[in-house]
């Protein structure tokens, strides 16, 4: 009873993977090519990349991060007229 019972499940289940498997390797064979076409693009650009134009890009980024900065606190510090004067 719980033999056959077993058998037959298993041959459902089998067979609903089976037909869903059909529909399903499209949409895998898509999704593999567009992560392949991403891994190409990120491998060409870490290929492009030197150590001159990574250190003018971390200067850029420092020097607008420190004018930005400078801006953002221009003013905003109040020293007291008694201890320090007008």
């Amino acid at each position: 009873g719980l033999s056959r019972l077993r058998v037959f499940l298993e041959q459902r289940v089998f067979g609903c993977y089976r037909r869903n498997a059909a529909k399903k390797i499209p949409l895998l064979q898509d999704e593999h090519a567009t992560s392949t076409k991403r891994l190409d693009e990120c491998e060409r650009e870490l290929d492009a990349l030197s150590m001159d134009r990574l250190k003018a890009s971390a200067d850029q980024f420092c020097h607008e991060f420190c004018a930005e900065l400078r801006e953002a606190i221009q003013g905003s510090i109040i020293a007291p007229p008694a201890l320090f004067g007008e």
